[in-house]
């Protein structure tokens, strides 16, 4: 159970020794309501648990409204029932004498969905568009981002993420600061400006105090921030005329899975046509299904071994983070299969100009050796084994392919010259390309 689930179950016991008379908090049962919900919503991990805290919260609203033992203490138990997950709550509100069950149940969590078979990598090749919500004119605008298939879109990563995750109050709010609120909705309305353009204005309330939100040109928005509705508005606290506000801020209901507000936001690169809160819907529904079904190149024992998250999990937590802590993990892990790749390709190259046939240097050994007597200086031992890897690489059937580093004045070019010497006399050409 979440600990403001029982704190909030206290409360109702103590209301129930008090006489059931509103006591059990200063200011009545619902003023605790400012504090409880941003609590119960940090804790809780699933769908079911932020239905729960709405459905509870209307009730401790109404609770005030009852003027008789008898429907207050049948409130108080449904609170109870819901908070104990003992009934499940249903769309419609049940009827308030409805017992609970007599096998006390755990709060409903989302069932964890089967493990999804590995799909194969063609999969991701696919052309954008084989995606749900993505249009032929969609695409045309996503190629310009470099995206065109289904794994350009899951490999478009965010550019920089917004940290919504700071809960507030409407009377904690100061100027300047990025937030998020939860709020219902008092008031919509609608008015014309110059040049026949629209300002949607909301009026939110938290029971701490209320706040104005206003949207610029979505007229639309309307009919769905329609009074009574709980939402989850998150972004920059604005000011006009002393009074405290937001400005087409992002917002969501409270009944969903928060995308765009009250978490760390990712922030992708956009283009013409294209806006923030369509590609997040996107992104979102497109992380979901398919990165639980990315096959992980990595086998399991390496990537323990190595402390990185699986693949999959890699993918979700880059677009959608937990917190800055998994969002460095996902970094970390996609860095090091860049790296891998990028080593892999080397050695394929490295493999294929190996499998490359040469014809291979007879090295007149006597040739090098008097060569090397009629230097002024001898050789140091470097230089020597310098010179013998380079002669044994010459004699072989395959191509070389070889780097002579050293500092100043360390007798890289006496050491070249005694290769060159190699090849030509095997009847060979040797030069060198100084630069210019």
């Amino acid at each position: 159970m979440l600990s403001s689930f029982e704190k909030l179950l206290n409360i109702l016991a103590q209301e129930q020794k008090l006489g059931l008379k509103n006591d059990a908090v200063r200011g009545g049962i619902e003023s605790f309501l400012p504090t409880w919900i941003p609590m119960a919503l940090k804790e809780a991990h699933h769908k079911s648990e932020r239905l729960t805290i709405e459905k509870v919260a209307a009730l401790v609203k109404k609770y005030r409204t009852l003027k008789t033992p008898d429907a207050r203490e049948a409130a108080i138990a449904e609170m109870q029932a819901l908070l104990r997950g003992e009934t499940q709550p249903a769309t419609a509100r049940p009827p308030t004498s409805a017992a609970p069950p007599s096998a006390p149940k755990k709060p409903a969590a989302k069932p964890a969905p089967p493990k999804p078979r590995p799909l194969s990598v063609e999969g991701l090749d696919a052309p954008v568009t084989r995606l749900p919500g993505i249009k032929d004119a969609n695409a045309e605008k996503l190629a310009k981002l470099g995206v065109y298939t289904i794994g350009d879109f899951l490999t478009l990563y965010p550019r920089r993420y917004d940290d919504y995750r700071n809960l507030k109050t409407i009377h904690q709010l100061k100027y300047g600061e990025e937030v998020s609120i939860i709020a219902q909705i008092w008031q919509t309305t609608t008015r014309k400006i110059r040049n026949n353009r629209t300002i949607v204005s909301v009026i939110l309330s938290d029971g701490t105090g209320t706040i104005e939100v206003t949207f610029f040109n979505q007229p639309w928005l309307a009919k769905k921030l329609v009074a009574g509705k709980q939402i989850v508005v998150s972004g920059k606290v604005g000011q006009y005329l002393r009074r405290l506000l937001f400005q087409s801020p992002e917002w969501e209901f409270l009944d969903k899975e928060l995308v765009h507000t009250g978490r760390l936001v990712p922030v992708y690169p956009l283009t013409s046509g294209i806006t923030a809160h369509w590609m997040r819907q996107q992104q979102k529904r497109t992380v979901d299904y398919w990165a639980p079904r990315l096959p992980d190149h990595l086998p399991d024992a390496l990537r323990e071994k190595l402390q990185l998250l699986p693949l999959g999990e890699a993918i979700q937590q880059i677009h959608f983070p937990e917190d800055w802590q998994k969002l460095e993990a996902a970094r970390r892990r996609l860095a090091f299969d860049e790296l891998l790749l990028i080593q892999l390709g080397v050695l394929k190259q490295r493999q294929q100009w190996k499998a490359t046939p040469s014809t291979p240097v007879t090295i007149n050994r006597a040739a090098v050796d008097a060569f090397i007597e009629a230097l002024p200086f001898a050789l140091t031992g470097a230089q020597n084994r310098a010179l013998d890897e380079i002669l044994h690489d010459m004699a072989q059937p395959a191509a070389m392919s070889r780097l002579l580093q050293g500092d100043v004045g360390s007798g890289k070019t006496v050491v070249a010259l005694a290769a060159m010497l190699a090849a030509i006399a095997d009847g060979g050409q040797a030069a060198i390309l100084a630069p210019t």
